[in-house]
Formats: structure tokens, sequence, C-alpha cells
């Protein structure tokens, strides 16, 4: 769960409790300022799955790209023909033609 959390009107005590209470939790807090969001609060083990869950999708994007790439790859290319043929297929990916 999400929950906001002004600096200029929350208590320096409070956010310390309300930080306490994060261990264990999947909850996360969104610090604003004026009603401008600075930063996103959440706990160890969170913040823990969150990193492998972009790596996997970072891996994910990769597995993706290479299969993209590999039947286009002609061992032939000079180094100029191969980096244009990845960043098509980059462009291709990002949907830009």
């Amino acid at each position: 769960m999400e929950k906001v959390i002004d600096l200029n009107k929350t208590p320096k005590k409070k956010l310390i409790d309300l930080l306490k209470e994060l261990r264990g939790t999947e909850d996360r807090y969104i610090l604003t300022a004026n009603g401008i969001p600075l930063a996103v609060v959440m706990s160890q083990d969170e913040y823990e799955k969150y990193l492998v869950q972009g790596q996997a999708e970072v891996q994910a994007g990769m597995e993706e790209f290479l299969a993209k790439v590999r039947p286009r790859m002609d061992h032939n290319l000079s180094e100029e023909e191969l980096a244009k043929e990845i960043n098509d297929v980059i462009h291709e990916m990002r949907g830009i033609k």
C-alpha cells in the first residue's frame, strides 16, 4: 500500500515512527513537499524484491533483444554494418522507425 506523507506537515517524531512501521511490510511512503513528490521510502525487504524484479526485467529484455538480433546476424558484416543492424533492432523494439 502507498501512503503520501507531506514533509512540511508531518512532525519529525511522526516520520521516525512511520519509518519504523515499514519493517516487514509491503507498504511504501511517497514523501512530498508542497504537493511535489520527492522520494519513495520502502522497507529493505521490499527494496531487495524491487531490485530482483528489475534485474529480471533487464534479463528478459536482453533475451528478447538477442532473439531479434540473432536471426539477422551475418558473420560477414563489417563492424559498421553490425552496429547499424543492432541500432535498427533497438529502434524496432522501442517502436521508433
